[in-house]
C-alpha cells in the first residue's frame, strides 16, 4: 500500500484549527457506509474530541458534493452554540460551506472559518481562498508506478509507504484571539 493515513491527517487538520484558537468545530462529511476514507477521517475527529476536553466537535453529514456541504453547514450553523470553524472532509463539502455561510449573514473567516481536505485545483480560486489539507496524490501515483516497474523489471519486493500531507494555508481560517 502506498497512501496516506486519513485518520492522522484529519487529526492534523483539527490540531491546526485548535492552534488557531477554535474550540467549537463543525465537521462536514459525506456518506459513511460505503466510504472507508470518510469513516477513517471521522475516527480521527472522534479521537481528537476524546483527547481534548475543551474541544466540542459536531458532525454533520450529507452527500459528498457542494450540495451536501450546504446541507451540513445549514445544520451546523443552526445549533444553539454554532461552531467557530467548519472542517469539510473534502474540498467539495467545504465549497458548500463557502456558499452557505454568507446566507446566514456571516463572513468567512471573520465569523466562521472554513477548511477543506484535498486541495483540489479550484480551492485556490474561491473567495476567500480555501485553506485545505493537500493530499500527496501525485507523489503517490509516481511511487506506485516506480514500485510496479521495479517489481516487473527486476523482481524487487513491493513495500508499503505512508506519505505525509501538508496544510495549505490560504485565507479562509482566522486565528482567534485568546480568551
Amino acid at each position: 500500500t502506498i497512501g496516506y493515513d486519513n485518520e492522522a491527517l484529519t487529526q492534523n487538520a483539527v490540531s491546526y484549527l485548535m492552534e488557531k484558537g477554535h474550540r467549537r468545530i463543525g465537521v462536514l462529511h459525506g456518506p459513511k457506509d460505503d466510504n472507508d476514507r470518510t469513516r477513517l477521517r471521522l475516527r480521527g475527529v472522534e479521537n481528537m474530541a476524546k483527547a481534548n476536553s475543551k474541544l466540542t466537535i459536531t458532525t454533520h453529514g450529507g452527500t459528498l458534493d457542494s450540495q451536501g456541504g450546504v446541507k451540513a453547514t445549514r445544520e451546523a450553523l443552526s445549533q444553539a452554540e454554532p461552531p467557530t470553524a467548519l472542517l469539510g472532509l473534502s474540498d467539495s463539502l467545504a465549497l458548500g460551506a463557502l456558499f452557505e455561510v454568507p446566507r446566514h449573514g456571516l463572513r468567512i473567516p471573520q465569523d466562521v472559518s472554513v477548511m477543506g481536505f484535498d486541495d483540489l485545483a479550484w480551492s485556490a480560486c474561491t473567495n476567500p481562498e480555501l485553506t485545505t489539507m493537500s493530499l500527496p496524490i501525485v507523489k503517490m501515483g509516481r511511487m506506485v508506478a516506480q514500485q510496479l516497474a521495479a517489481y516487473l523489471d527486476k523482481g524487487e519486493a513491493l513495500t508499503s509507504t505512508c506519505l505525509p500531507a501538508d496544510i495549505v494555508e490560504r485565507n479562509s481560517v482566522l486565528e482567534l484571539e485568546a480568551e
